[in-house]
């Protein structure tokens, strides 16, 4: 389940859509605390699911809420390459960046 992130994306979807602030900061809480906390096993799978579900958070429409996987990516980048799946090395660094940026 941590490596699909599907039992929190679409609660997180639905209060996005209603504008649930606190909602979404919860949930995505929750969220980032597994990954860091589980990070050497999130690391070692390709977790398409998760790492787009972190991709989609990164860009919520609440800073306050995007802010909180930074924590996330920033845990990922202590762990070295070379024990990381190849989604979760440099392609993604590059899909961080181009979210913040937009």
């Amino acid at each position: 389940a941590i490596s699909t992130g599907g039992f929190i994306s679409a609660p997180l979807h639905f209060a996005t859509s209603q504008g649930w602030e606190d909602t979404c900061h919860a949930l995505t809480s929750v969220l980032c605390t597994l990954v860091t906390e589980e990070v050497d096993y999130c690391v070692t799978t390709p977790s398409d699911a998760l790492l787009n579900l972190l991709l989609q958070v990164q860009n919520h429409p609440q800073i306050k809420v995007g802010c909180l996987v930074l924590e996330c990516w920033l845990t990922v980048q202590d762990i070295p390459t070379a024990q990381r799946h190849g989604n979760w090395k440099a392609p993604l660094f590059k899909r961080v960046v181009e979210c913040l940026m937009n």
